[in-house]
């Protein structure tokens, strides 16, 4: 099942449905993430990465 990290932290902050917080927060710091966030954010001088939520919100979340 993919869904959007927008619609996973409307149904945990709404409380529709109880989503396990650390399933989340385990694939938010995975080197899945990590990449995504090298192809998808703005490059900054000294290398830094940029992102803001429209960025983040793209993000897919697998196997809840």
């Amino acid at each position: 099942m993919k869904l959007s990290l927008t619609y996973i932290w409307k149904m945990y902050v709404d409380g529709e449905h109880k989503i396990l917080y650390y399933k989340i927060l385990s694939q938010l710091n995975s080197q899945r993430m990590a990449d995504f966030i090298a192809v998808s954010g703005r490059d900054f001088q000294g290398g830094y990465k940029g992102y803001n939520k429209k960025v983040v919100e793209n993000f897919v979340i697998t196997d809840i």
